[in-house]
C-alpha cells in the first residue's frame, strides 16, 4: 500500500466546501445519487470511488466543451470542478487526509423534504403506478397524463420527482397539443426528435428560467413521461409527477427545446 503524502489541504476548510459547492446538491440524504457526500464519514467510505470519477471526469456531470485558457466560461449553468478546487480534492484524497478545524467547515446546506425549488402551481402525476420488476432490464415505458388546462399555460419553471429514485436512471417529459399523437416525431434512427419540455437526470431535476421566459402547454395537451428504469433487486413501484411553476405575465420569450443528433 503506497505511503499517504502529506498535504496542507484539510477537510473542514477546503474538502468541505468543495463538495458543498459541487457534489451535495445530488450527495445528500434523499437525494437523487446513491450515497451522500456531506459528512466525513461518508466521505471517508467513498474515497477511491470520488477519486476515481473525479479523476476521469466523470463527475460533477458536466461534458459540455470546456472553455479555452484565458477564456470565459461558455455556460452559465456551468457545474464543472474548478482546476484548484479539482487539485486540491485529489490531492487530500491521495494525501494523508488531514481533518482540520472544525470551526472552519462550512455551514451545513438543507434541503425540503418536498419540493426543493418551492411548492409548485400544479402537480401532473401518473394516473396509476407502474411496476417495476426486481431484476433484468426494462424496455423504455411511455406514461400519458393528461393535463386537463382549458386555457393555455405559461410555465416559468419545473420540477420533476418520480416516487422510486432509486430505480429511476433518467425521465422526459414532451408536451403534446390537442390532435398530435403522444409520441412526437422520429427520426430515421426511431428516436424522437421534438425536444422535449422538462428532464430529470443526474445533477439537473428542475429548472427556473429568466425573467421573461417561459414554456407553453397548450389547452388540452397531454404529457408524455419517457421513463428508463433500471431493476436493482427490489420489486417497487412508481408514481412520477411534474410540478410547474406559472409565469407571472406573458414572456417576452418563448422557450423551445430541441434535439440534435
Amino acid at each position: 500500500k503506497p505511503t499517504a503524502t502529506p498535504t496542507q489541504v484539510t477537510y473542514y476548510r477546503d474538502v468541505a466546501r468543495i463538495l458543498q459547492q459541487n457534489c451535495v446538491g445530488c450527495h445528500h440524504g434523499g437525494g437523487i445519487a446513491p450515497f451522500a457526500l456531506d459528512s466525513l464519514t461518508g466521505v471517508k467510505d467513498r474515497t477511491k470511488v470520488i477519486r476515481r470519477v473525479v479523476s476521469q471526469g466523470l463527475m460533477p456531470p458536466w461534458f459540455a466543451a470546456p472553455s479555452a485558457p484565458g477564456e470565459s466560461i461558455h455556460w452559465s449553468n456551468d457545474r464543472s470542478l474548478a482546476a484548484a478546487d479539482k487539485a486540491d480534492l485529489l490531492a487530500w484524497l491521495a494525501g494523508d487526509k488531514p481533518i482540520g478545524d472544525p470551526a472552519d467547515a462550512p455551514l451545513p446546506r438543507t434541503f425540503p423534504a418536498d419540493w426543493l425549488i418551492g411548492t409548485p402551481d400544479t402537480v401532473l402525476q401518473f394516473p396509476k403506478a407502474v411496476a417495476i420488476k426486481a431484476d433484468g432490464v426494462m424496455p423504455y415505458q411511455t406514461i400519458r397524463v393528461e393535463t386537463k388546462f382549458t386555457e393555455d399555460k405559461w410555465v416559468q419553471g419545473y420540477e420533476v420527482q418520480p416516487t422510486a429514485r432509486t430505480v429511476v436512471h433518467h425521465v422526459i417529459v414532451r408536451v403534446h397539443p390537442p390532435g398530435e399523437q403522444a409520441r412526437g416525431k422520429r427520426d430515421a434512427g426511431g428516436e424522437e426528435r421534438d425536444g422535449f419540455f422538462a428532464a430529470y437526470v443526474p445533477g439537473n431535476t428542475s429548472s427556473i428560467f429568466p425573467p421573461g421566459f417561459a414554456k407553453k402547454i397548450p389547452a388540452g395537451s397531454t404529457l408524455s413521461f419517457q421513463m428508463h428504469y433500471t431493476p436493482n433487486g427490489t420489486a417497487q413501484t412508481d408514481k412520477t409527477r411534474v410540478g410547474v411553476y406559472y409565469a407571472k405575465e406573458p414572456p417576452n420569450n418563448i422557450l423551445r427545446q430541441l434535439g440534435i443528433a
